[in-house]
């Protein structure tokens, strides 16, 4: 069924030249044995370990699939992402995920199938329907004090930060247009976005290739006043509407 359709996976960075030879080893193969066609977005967030000559590198080998945008400067992965679109004329669906791939590309299939047979506008990972130990405890204190400052539309989602996401083109083009945050908790505004605008959205059940000791790169104590600031910008925006539409493409 989804032989013909098209995936732009869109993949941000910041200073990943330690993973880049691994993840495009990982990807290549996955793009020589998907029955879609694959374009591969690297966005790099304005690195300076020398990713984006690595880079160009990845371009020369598989000029048909891969292309590399630049960030003059650090502006955030939601950012990252949302330049990636910018990319993505003539593609049926868009997904991303982090650079090293942390859910491995076991799930882009199931995510793609769900939508094409099921009718799913976006497709989320979801951590916590596996009943497998994901997290550090540092990783879990953090994620129960994050789940109190979720918007309540959003409570039905148990992981809304999980880092691999897919869209129709459609839901994905309204989704990142209604973004006012572009670092700690853009994701949010996705699936606010999604909601609203009458998109439906479903879950599969991914797995942490290895349980660290972070939160997505994040910390709270490093980044709190960042993740409650943007917070308060997308709840203002709540009130204001801002994620409300009443049209949808179909």
């Amino acid at each position: 069924m989804l032989k013909g359709r098209s995936l732009a996976f869109i993949l941000p960075l910041y200073n990943a030249r330690h993973v880049l030879h691994d993840t495009f080893a990982h990807l290549k193969s996955f793009v020589q044995n998907s029955n879609v066609e694959v374009k591969l977005i690297f966005v790099d967030d304005g690195s300076s370990d020398g990713s984006f000559t690595l880079l160009q590198e990845f371009v020369r080998e598989m000029p048909g699939n891969v292309v590399v945008l630049q960030n003059d400067h650090n502006r955030g992965k939601g950012y990252s992402i949302q330049k990636g679109l910018s990319a993505c004329q003539g593609i049926d669906y868009v997904g991303f995920t982090d650079i090293d791939l942390p859910y491995t590309l076991d799930p882009v299939m199931l995510a793609l199938t769900m939508m094409q047979e099921h009718g799913k506008d976006a497709v989320i990972g979801d951590r916590s329907l596996l009943e497998v130990k994901q997290y550090s405890l540092y990783r879990k204190a953090c994620t129960s004090v994050f789940r109190i400052l979720v918007p309540t539309l959003l409570k039905e989602f148990p992981d809304t930060q999980s880092g691999i996401k897919f869209f129709t083109a459609d839901a994905a083009r309204h989704a990142f247009s209604k973004l006012l945050t572009h670092k700690w908790v853009f994701d949010i505004e996705l699936l606010l976005a999604l909601r609203e605008g009458g998109y439906t959205i479903g879950r599969i059940p991914v797995k942490l290739s290895s349980v660290d000791s972070t939160w997505g790169g994040v910390s709270f104590v490093r980044h709190g006043w960042g993740i409650v600031k943007d917070l308060l910008v997308i709840h203002r925006g709540m009130r204001k509407g801002h994620y409300t539409s009443r049209h949808r493409n179909k």
